[in-house]
């Protein structure tokens, strides 16, 4: 039955089940090199957010001011406040749901003392009010956090003593940076935007109204996007189809050039040697006589060309019929002899 099988299987007619074999490889083929440039692609995402950052004041103990001052309020006298309550709000917003977006935020107190004029740093302090921590944007963000405006006041104000400054310019900056990060659903981190919303208020021990300085953020724009994502399977599987490929090919030439007949080999290789040499050939319908003249037949068509080579003679070529066959013949009249090869349909059995 084993033999039966085998037997079936090397059928010449089992060729069209083979190319219908290799043309459904060709398309996975090319599926897997699709879907591996599929996830190299890079394309944009339009997206939005927004930031906003509201704040409210809390006075030192005093005889004058027994409330803190209300959000709406425009301007503080410097030297009574205490703390300031700050409210970060920020929502991200994208055109693609099929994009995850994740990050962090920090917060961060910048004071900056300047030279009023030239504007040039004198002293600069950094002070993390709140460190990275992770930001969930599906939901809208809102935390409030307490600056200790007189603490950073109270510093200044021993700065300045200490090295007799004056005419400085001193100002608190408090600044939300939000870290963008986005990536497909395989979480891969691919680009990364920074937000920036701040609120910032001068730092002085005089007895004067200050204003509390907002800077809301608003934003619009496309997101670069690269899809990343795990493409070694794919790039397995697409050389695992190029092997099937290529020894299904090589099966189905053996097959054909096993399925044709000695006489169609002999036509073929005809059809090549009358192209490689047809500068050198001059077909004639009847073989050429030999008469008296010395025959000589040599093994090889490329010993016959050689010989031509020599004599720079033309190449007779007459193709008999019975028995199949191709004589070559180079008359050489000069020396009485004639030069003849006989291709055979054995020739290429």
């Amino acid at each position: 039955m084993k033999e039966n099988f085998l037997k079936l299987f090397n059928k010449n007619y089992n060729v069209p089940i083979l190319v219908a074999t290799l043309v459904l490889d060709v398309i996975l083929l090319i599926g897997s090199l699709a879907a591996y440039v599929f996830l190299s692609r890079d394309y944009s995402i339009k997206y939005s957010e927004n930031g906003e950052v509201s704040t409210s004041v809390a006075l030192k103990d005093n005889e004058f001011f027994k409330d803190d001052y209300e959000e709406t309020s425009n301007e503080y006298i410097a030297s009574l406040i205490d703390y300031i309550d700050a409210t970060f709000k920020y929502d991200f917003g994208t055109s693609d749901d099929n994009v995850n977006v994740d990050g962090d935020y920090e917060i961060i107190a910048n004071i900056d003392v300047l030279d009023k004029s030239t504007h040039n740093t004198i002293y600069n302090y950094k002070d993390t009010l709140v460190e990275k921590t992770t930001l969930d944007l599906k939901n809208d963000f809102d935390r409030t956090i307490k600056v200790d405006y007189a603490m950073y006041n109270n510093l200044i104000k021993r700065f300045i003593d200490i090295y007799d400054l004056d005419g400085t310019e001193n100002t608190l900056t408090v600044t939300m940076y939000v870290h963008i990060r986005t990536g497909t659903e395989l979480n891969v981190k691919d680009t990364e935007k920074v937000a920036e919303i701040r609120f910032s208020v001068p730092l002085t021990e005089k007895t004067v109204a200050v204003s509390i300085d907002k800077n809301d953020y608003q934003n619009s724009d496309f997101l670069r996007v690269q899809q990343t994502g795990n493409k070694t399977p794919l790039l397995i599987f697409a050389l695992i189809f190029l092997v099937i490929a290529i020894f299904g090919l090589f099966d189905i030439s053996r097959r054909i050039k096993n399925s044709r007949t000695p006489i169609q080999n002999f036509h073929r290789e005809l059809e090549k040697i009358s192209k490689t040499y047809a500068s050198f050939l001059q077909p004639v319908k009847e073989p050429y006589r030999v008469g008296k003249m010395q025959l000589i037949e040599v093994e090889t068509l490329e010993d016959l060309f050689e010989i031509r080579d020599s004599l720079q003679a033309p190449v007779l070529m007459c193709e008999r019929r019975r028995p199949l066959r191709a004589e070559f013949v180079i008359p050489a009249m000069e020396n009485n002899t004639v030069y003849k090869f006989v291709f055979k349909v054995s020739d290429v059995e």
